[in-house]
C-alpha cells in the first residue's frame, strides 16, 4: 500500500500536468484515481467530472465516477454514470456488474440479476462463487 507521501507526490504531479495543459483529461482522470484510493470521494468526483467535461467518451471515467458516487451512497448518480459507461462501451463487464450492485442496493432484484448475468456473459472471469451466491440470493430472497 502506498504511503501518504507517495499519494501527495502523485497529486502534485497531476496538478502540475493540469496547470501545464488544462485540457488534459487523462491528468484529471488519474488525479481522481489517487483521490479515490485515499478515500476522498468528493475530490475524486470533481476530478472525474473535469475529465468528462474534456473527454465525455471515455467509459472508464464514467465507471470510476459511478464507483465514487456509490461510495457516497448517491445511488441514482452512480447508476447514471454506469449507464453512461455502458452507452459508450456496451461490453464493459465491470460496469454491468456494478450497475447490478447499485440495482440490488435499491431493491431492484430483477434488474440486478440481469446486470450480473450480462457481466458474466461478457467476461466469464467475473463468474465466481461469490457472484453466484449473490445472484442466487437475489433470485431466492430478492436481496443480496
Amino acid at each position: 500500500m502506498k504511503d501518504t507521501l507517495q499519494y501527495d507526490k502523485e497529486i502534485a504531479d497531476f496538478k502540475t500536468a493540469i496547470d501545464i495543459a488544462p485540457d488534459n483529461a487523462e491528468a484529471y482522470y488519474n488525479l481522481g484515481i489517487v483521490y479515490a484510493k485515499q478515500g476522498k470521494s468528493d475530490l475524486a468526483v470533481e476530478s472525474y467530472q473535469a475529465a468528462i467535461n474534456i473527454n465525455p467518451d471515455y467509459a472508464q471515467t464514467h465507471y470510476n465516477l459511478g464507483n465514487a458516487y456509490g461510495r457516497q451512497d448517491k445511488l441514482d448518480l452512480a447508476m447514471a454514470s454506469f449507464k453512461k459507461a455502458l452507452r459508450i462501451n456496451p461490453r464493459y463487464a465491470k460496469a454491468h456488474r456494478n450497475l447490478g450492485v447499485t440495482y440490488a442496493k435499491q431493491g431492484k432484484s430483477d434488474l440486478a440479476i440481469e446486470s450480473f448475468k450480462k457481466a458474466i456473459r461478457i467476461n466469464p472471469d467475473l463468474d465466481s462463487p461469490e457472484w453466484r451466491r449473490r445472484i442466487n440470493s437475489l433470485q431466492n430472497k430478492g436481496r443480496i
